[in-house]
């Protein structure tokens, strides 16, 4: 009988840390290595214009900017009660983005609610294309 009730107990506890796995609400962190900085014309960049291609993308998608150093942009998004927060490093060829901290998204330090994920690819998707737009 004690056996019986410790299994059922293991199997709930089991279940209860896996149960947001289970659901597809925690997945890998995104990060963003390298990602080419593309100009519509083929021109080479230069790091102001891919600064400014990142501040623009980044804002359209509600995310709030500051310059933490030449190169170095930190982003962070407030979404009812959860906030994130990116590192976004560059050069006049290339960006990276990079989770920073979060709170109230389950970061357990390799995973995160999914809704992080799509607010950094939608980001992603704005800085591509006001890249593409200078």
């Amino acid at each position: 009988m004690i056996r019986t009730l410790l299994t059922a107990f293991l199997l709930v506890a089991i279940s209860s840390n896996s149960g947001y796995a289970a659901l597809g609400r925690i997945q890998p962190v995104y990060n963003v290595q390298n990602m080419t900085a593309f100009t519509a014309s083929g021109e080479p960049s230069t790091q102001q214009h891919v600064h400014d291609a990142i501040v623009a993308g980044a804002t359209a998608k509600g995310w709030q900017v500051r310059d933490e150093a030449p190169g170095h942009i930190v982003a962070q998004i407030f979404v009812r009660s959860h906030m994130a927060e990116v590192d976004i490093t560059f050069d006049d060829k290339a960006y990276s983005v990079n989770y920073r901290s979060s709170s109230n998204l389950l970061h357990n330090g390799t995973q995160i609610h999914r809704n992080y994920n799509r607010w950094v690819k939608f980001m992603i998707e704005k800085i591509n294309v006001a890249l593409r737009q200078q």
